[in-house]
Order: C-alpha cells, then structure tokens, then sequence
C-alpha cells in the first residue's frame, strides 16, 4: 500500500530526508536535532529522516554534514524483488500526493521554479530489475502529478531547472523524495581547485563538528591538502582561530584560493607535520584527514618516521584539547588506545569512504571535556552525546 507524507497540508507536519557518507549518520542526526529540533528522528543506511511540525527556515535545512536534503513525497511498501514488485510500484506511483509535495516545497521556496524533473533511484539488496527500470516506473507518474516535463537522469540538460526526485528501496519500501535544493549540499561552490585524497566536504564538516569547536577554538589541520576541514570548520564555528598546514607548497596555494572563494579566515602554511614550528600547548583541537598511502603518501620526516605524527599532535595539542583524525583501516590508532603524553583514543567507529572503510578517532587527555568521546559542554556536545552510541550500529 501506499503511505502519504505526515501531511497533505503544506503548512503542516513534514518528513524530510537527508542523506549522508556511510557511517556519519549519528553525527547528521546531532546536527539535525541542534538546528531543527524535529519532533521525530531515525537513522537508516546512509539517511537520517526527520519530521518538523512546520516548515523550517531554508537557511537550517541546509546542513553542513549532510550530502543532500529532500521532502519525502510517500512511501510505497510491498515492493519484493521480481518484475511484480517493479509494476506495483507503478501503478503505486500515480497516487502519490505529487500536488502536496509542490506545494510544500513552495512553501520552503516561494521564488523557485522548475520546467522538468529528473527521478534518480537506489536500492539495497538484489533485485530482478535495475534502477533505470526503477526510475522510469515513476517517472510517468511524477511528470503527471507535478505537471513537469520528465528528463531522464543519462540525459542531464545543466541549463534547465529541474526538480530532482529521489527513490531509495531498501527491503520491501520505496521512500520517494524530491530535493529541496537545486543542487546536492556536497558541492561546495568554493571547492574550484582540488587535489588526490581531497576530503569529502561533508566528512570534513562531520569532523570538525564532533571535535567540539567553541568560540576562541585554536584549530589546527596539519594534512590539509586544499584546505577542506579549516574552511568546514570556520563555517561550523566563524569565531574559531583556524589554521591549516601542508608539506606541499602546491596544495597549499590551492588551498587559500579555496578559502578566499568561501570567506573562510583560516590561514594556510607549508610545514612538515614531523616538525610542527608551533609551541607546546598551542591548538586546542587537531581535525585531520591523515595520509592512507594509498592516493596519498607520507612526504618530509614522516616517510621514515610516521610514529612522529602522533608525538607531534600530541606536543602541540593544549591539555585539555581534542584531536579528530581519520586514519586508514591499518593505522596503528585503530588498535592502539594510549598515543603518548597521556593522550588516549576515546572513540573508534568506522566510515565507508572512497571505495574504503576507514576510522574516526577521537583523541583526548582529559581537562575541560573529560575523557568520554563527545565534549558535552561545547556547543553540538549534548546532542552528539545522544547519539554518539549509534555509531558503528549499521551494517556496513
């Protein structure tokens, strides 16, 4: 059967449903329940779905950890894996409440416009049809319901405003969903010059968050490459002293144009990360995409001394700092709890990136935020410490 929205009312309850990098779902939800206390939240493969009460503003539907943002449409159940499932779901299709939806996305945004749509579908698990098969099941519906012409996803036209639909199945349920913003939030517009084993902006924002950054946070990325998590991190938190540094003068140039094209104020240096010139004590939080040596190499001191990265954040990172570094799946902080110099793994989860599984370490000594995994008092603390024990709950 079909299952409309939470309601036909554009002014009313709505589902929302944001997507995100397999294994930041806990930290998508935190985010959610900091910006939009939605009166309902649940976590799923790569999703998190939340209802509000009222349309929110634009402004907090566009959130920095997630990679997309759409209004749920319906949910269609009852859909198994063969051809039948496939010619339900069509026939399903044409009772959606399509008028509803447009009206409630033009209530988010009055001004938009759209002359076609375009339906992207996913699923989970093997089916006895593909997802061009999927999409096209919708796609006479959806064109009706809205009154757009359809425009198939192989057939892209970047000039035309369209309206992106969504079908994600995963088990017997197709949620149908349309995006709220013209483009996928994972675009940055600023990220114009990139570089191999360029971080996910939306991981680089996931990290900057848990790290618990607060007004006067001295923050330092010692891998930068083109700068992604200072400029992530000086939008999560404008009054945070940033500062990202590279052994690669290349990157680094790249890096402070990626910045000045995002307003960002963190500043940018060559250092090597074996030779850190900053003194004992100086940063209160390290967020960092470590090197895997697979795109990227160790350069400088560390190709023949790589136990001195730790021994390096360690010295510069404050008392009571945190250090948020994703490590590859063989780095020693996956197994090892004590770093050094009292620092200590306080959290240990894993993420589905780049076609590998890498870690998420928290690192702390103690001091103002405690030794737990989550900094309670900063500013995204209470809800990340709601949800912090979903992590790694998944399947991969």
């Amino acid at each position: 059967m079909a299952l409309p929205a939470p309601a036909a009312d554009a002014h009313g309850p709505r589902a929302y449903l944001a997507r995100c990098l397999r294994g930041t779902e806990w930290i998508l939800a935190a985010e959610i329940e900091t910006r939009l206390s939605p009166t309902t939240i649940t976590l799923a493969h790569r999703s998190v779905r939340f209802t509000t009460d009222s349309p929110p503003p634009l402004a907090s539907l566009s959130l920095a950890t997630a990679d997309d943002v759409f209004l749920v449409v319906a949910d269609v159940t009852g859909i198994d894996r063969t051809r039948a499932g496939l010619a339900y779901l069509r026939a399903r299709a044409h009772e959606l409440p399509w008028g509803a939806a447009l009206a409630g996305l033009k209530r988010l945004r009055p001004q938009a416009s759209w002359r076609a749509a375009t339906v992207t579908a996913s699923h989970l698990g093997r089916r006895n049809y593909n997802r061009y098969e999927i999409e096209a099941a919708v796609a006479e519906a959806a064109s009706e319901g809205l009154g757009l012409q359809y425009r198939p996803s192989r057939s892209p036209q970047p000039h035309t405003p369209e309206l992106a639909l969504r079908v994600h199945l995963e088990g017997t349920r197709a949620t149908v969903a349309a995006r709220i913003f013209d483009t996928p939030l994972h675009r940055r517009s600023y990220k114009l010059t990139t570089c191999s084993g360029t971080l996910h902006p939306p991981l680089a924002a996931a990290m900057a968050l848990v790290a618990g950054l607060r007004p006067g946070s001295r923050v330092l990325d010692p891998f930068t490459g083109v700068g992604t998590i200072p400029i992530e991190a000086g939008r999560l938190q404008p009054r945070a002293r940033v500062i990202g540094s590279d052994i690669d003068a290349e990157r680094i140039r790249g890096a402070s144009s990626n910045a000045r094209l995002a307003g960002a104020s963190a500043t940018f240096q060559v250092e090597d990360a074996a030779a850190l010139p900053w003194r004992r004590a100086s940063f209160t939080h390290v967020v960092s995409n470590v090197p895997w040596q697979r795109a990227v190499g160790l350069r400088g001191r560390l190709a023949s001394a790589s136990s001195a990265r730790d021994e390096e954040i360690a010295r510069v990172l404050a008392y009571a700092g945190r250090a948020v570094l994703l490590v590859d799946q063989e780095d020693p902080l996956v197994t090892r709890n004590d770093v050094g110099n009292g620092m200590r793994v306080v959290h240990r989860s894993w993420l589905s990136a780049f076609g590998q599984h890498p870690r998420l370490c928290i690192l702390a000594r103690g001091g103002e935020g405690g030794d737990g995994p989550i900094d309670a008092g900063a500013p995204w603390g209470p809800a990340l410490g709601r949800w912090v024990d979903k992590a790694d709950t998944l399947e991969p």
